[in-house]
């Protein structure tokens, strides 16, 4: 990891002052809103950023923007100028929910063609015609603060083989990746990546605004007693009463049919919330009262040391095959675990016929846990694996769906027009999310779930990513306040490789007069002063990055 990490910063800072301007005279038009049928001016930030990067000579540049600020709406003007000037771009995201989801919707309310085509990089990395049909085209990765260094690393080997330049478009402030290390910061804190900030919050009005913005600066407990003051939280020792009461206000909103969110940081939470919710609506009539037990599949989320392990297989868990495998193993394949021996994890396929499970083929397959579900008409779920329908529409991961029917067969049938096959199994209830699945999503109300008996969940990124959801309210439900304030002042942010390296007491001397001269050279070459060729380690050779690119051919597409 050390290894990337160095790649992933000499490659940020060998790019400095090497590339021509994408757009040097470009005019900012007024921004149209075709959905809501408006026009308006970008802020004089959003405008400066928007200039910045068109008129910047690095190869690698960023956005630092908090939660509401209009990045997106930033990036359709950025990606207008780009196209000005003769360029093309192309929007990448980490999450599917923010490729096919969110950035699509922006794009349709801009009008924005590279954003209504965005795509995950779960896909770019393995679909080598997007990078010959995008060979010299900028690179925009939006939510780039969940990226970890080998997916950084990644979209490095690519772009230095196809002569891309990078946009990160990020908050270092909000959750990091859930792989190993957190490039963004890195190159932020370690390459002196030049990184332009919006701070003026747009989502949020008035007082709930201020207390976002509060929180965003990193005065957690400052933010706390805002919304506090708002009486935005809610104290109730009792689980029950608690829950009960954020699900009938859940309820009142759907019935006034306003966008709302439910947050939880823990699944074991959301569970009993949802419980709670589903309650409610079936007293209101929005969810039928008649259950139906459909199967869904629990991804294990076993690491490929695990999986290929034949301790982590019990009788009756299910393989799914997320790419095609050695042995005419297609891609969708199922079979489940019949028998464990000494040796051996057994399988047995779809057709009855049992064989050894082959394990050093891990890395295309995931393992699941038979489990039964709930469901009545009425209901929402959400997706958890990308996908098809049984009527052929492509099923996005992490979006949510409304149950229209639960056929006699067991397929449920959704409000949409699709069908989803009852062996199928990607679902779960869509009534609640963790704060981590939730970042990048707009509602007008969000209501929060957190006990104080989580604490080990409880984070400033994760309070502030939660409460900046909203863009009318917010409430918070715990069961001690005192205990909650005290709980989000921890932050989850990890160190790096590099970092760790640096701590370390019989280096300090010699890394601090590295780094200052990392630092004074970095300014040079920003500067123009200095040809980008000085770095005491050398860029990765093409070898290095010729094997990174060759890794990436072989990548399954589990988070599309």
């Amino acid at each position: 990891m050390l290894k990337e990490e160095q790649d992933i910063i000499n490659f940020t800072v060998q790019g400095y002052s090497t590339q021509d301007k994408l757009n040097a005279d470009y005019h900012i038009p007024i921004v149209k809103d075709y959905r809501g049928n408006k026009e308006f001016e970008l802020s004089d930030e959003q405008k400066n950023a928007v200039t910045d990067i068109l008129q910047s000579r690095h190869r690698v540049t960023a956005v630092q923007g908090k939660a509401g600020v209009g990045k997106t709406t930033m990036m359709a003007s950025l990606i207008q100028g780009i196209q000005n000037g003769g360029g093309n771009a192309l929007v990448l995201a980490p999450t599917a929910d923010a490729a096919y989801d969110t950035l699509r919707d922006d794009g349709e309310v801009h009008q924005c063609t590279a954003m209504q085509e965005a795509q995950t990089l779960a896909r770019f990395f393995k679909d080598e015609k997007l990078w010959d049909a995008n060979r010299g085209s900028t690179l925009i990765v939006d939510e780039a603060g969940l990226m970890g260094v080998g997916d950084m690393h990644s979209l490095f080997a690519i772009a230095n083989q196809y002569d891309n330049r990078i946009v990160l478009v990020g908050d270092t402030g909000q959750h990091n990746s859930v792989m190993r290390g957190d490039a963004f910061r890195i190159l932020q804190e370690e390459a002196g990546l030049e990184t332009l900030t919006l701070e003026n919050i747009r989502r949020q009005k008035g007082k709930y605004k201020f207390a976002v913005d509060a929180i965003s600066k990193g005065d957690l407990t400052g933010g706390f007693d805002r919304l506090d003051k708002l009486e935005s939280i809610t104290e109730e020792n009792d689980d029950e009463a608690r829950y009960r009461t954020l699900a009938e206000k859940y309820a009142d909103y759907v019935d006034r049919q306003e966008t709302t969110l439910t947050v939880a940081p823990t699944h074991a939470e959301g569970k009993r919330v949802t419980e709670e919710i589903r309650r409610s609506l079936k007293e209101r009539g929005h969810v039928k009262d008649n259950d139906h037990q459909v199967t869904r599949y629990k991804n294990q989320q076993f690491t490929e040391a695990e999986l290929g392990s034949r301790h982590s297989y019990k009788v009756g868990k299910m393989i799914r095959y997320q790419q095609n495998a050695k042995g005419n193993i297609k891609r969708g394949s199922q079979s489940t675990v019949s028998k464990v021996d000494k040796n051996n994890v057994w399988v047995k396929d779809e057709n009855g016929e049992e064989k050894v499970l082959d394990r050093s083929q891990a890395k295309h397959f995931n393992v699941y846990e038979r489990q039964q579900l709930d469901l009545a008409a009425g209901d929402k779920i959400r997706i958890t694996e990308g996908g098809k329908s049984k009527n052929g529409k492509r099923l996005i991961n992490g979006s949510i769906y409304q149950v229209k029917n639960i056929q006699k067969n067991g397929d449920i049938e959704l409000d949409n027009g699709m069908v989803l096959d009852t062996e199928q199994g990607n679902i779960a209830h869509g009534y609640v999310t963790t704060s981590h699945a939730s970042q990048g999503k707009t509602v007008k109300h969000v209501l929060i779930a957190q006990s104080t008996a989580y604490g080990g969940a409880a984070s400033a990124e994760q309070f502030y990513v939660s409460v900046s959801r909203g863009k009318k309210s917010v409430e918070i439900f715990t069961d001690d306040k005192a205990e909650l304030r005290e709980q989000i002042q921890r932050s989850h942010q990890r160190q790096s490789a590099i970092g760790l390296l640096k701590n370390q007491p019989d280096t300090d001397k010699a890394n601090k007069e590295h780094s200052e001269f990392i630092a004074s050279r970095t300014a040079m070459v920003k500067q123009g002063l200095l040809q980008p060729d000085f770095m005491p380690v050398p860029p990765p050779s093409n070898d290095r990055w010729q094997d990174r690119v060759r890794q990436n051919q072989g990548r399954g597409l589990a988070r599309e």
